[in-house]
């Protein structure tokens, strides 16, 4: 399983395919993020967390975290957009990623209370507890999955389907938590892929077919 991810990781680093995947997610194969839009970010997250006085450092480790610039005629957007490789189905994926985006969000705060504080730009007690001013903005964090296994996912993909059975007077006050997934057994038009990532996927989901491997085996000829 090791060795799966780590070739998906090395696969997904390149920005080509790394922004073929946001823009067949996100924006049905229109090319606007384009491979120069992306840096790479901290796969290091870190979290301090206050409790009962003591400080607990909890890390956790994305497998490729990108800054993504996405510019259109009005306005130019700033995401940070993270993707997990999965070789194998992740039960508790919906978790995992929530606590991803959780962690990022904390990082973004945390960076920007410490260049506050520095710059001496807190003022009032309600800006010293955190650091962030009334104006501080964070950006935007996506996270999404890859399924690279030949079999079609059949986790939770929300955080509702996790739950155990409530109150429907108590569903509402629930936020839910919608897993971001590309399945290639979910994908019927592959020719919205602009690079050879829409060719990988397909072959995951055909590979048991033989008309599909028979017409392969006669292009290759």
């Amino acid at each position: 399983m090791g060795n799966k991810n780590t070739v998906s990781h090395d696969y997904m680093s390149e920005n080509e395919h790394f922004s073929d995947a946001i823009n067949f997610f996100m924006f049905d194969g229109e090319k606007v993020v384009l491979p120069e839009n992306l840096d790479t970010e901290d796969v290091n997250e870190e979290a301090i967390i206050h409790k009962y006085d003591r400080l607990f450092s909890t890390q956790k480790i994305r497998d490729i975290v990108k800054r993504v610039t996405i510019k259109s005629d009005k306005n130019t957007t700033y995401v940070i957009i993270g993707v997990e490789n999965q070789s194998d189905i992740h039960y508790a994926m919906v978790v995992r990623n929530l606590l991803y985006d959780a962690l990022c969000y904390s990082a973004q705060v945390a960076a920007i209370a410490k260049q506050n504080r520095k710059e001496g730009k807190v003022s009032g007690n309600a800006e010293f507890l955190s650091g962030f001013t009334k104006a501080d903005k964070i950006k935007p964090v996506i996270t999404l999955v890859i399924n690279w296994s030949k079999d079609k996912w059949d986790g939770p993909r929300k955080l509702s389907e996790m739950m155990i059975d409530t109150d429907p007077r108590i569903n509402e006050w629930i936020d839910d938590y919608n897993l971001k997934l590309i399945d290639p057994h979910d994908i019927e038009d592959f020719t919205k892929f602009s690079s050879e990532l829409g060719d990988v996927l397909e072959f995951i989901k055909r590979q048991n077919d033989d008309n599909y491997i028979n017409d392969m085996k006669r292009e290759k000829e």
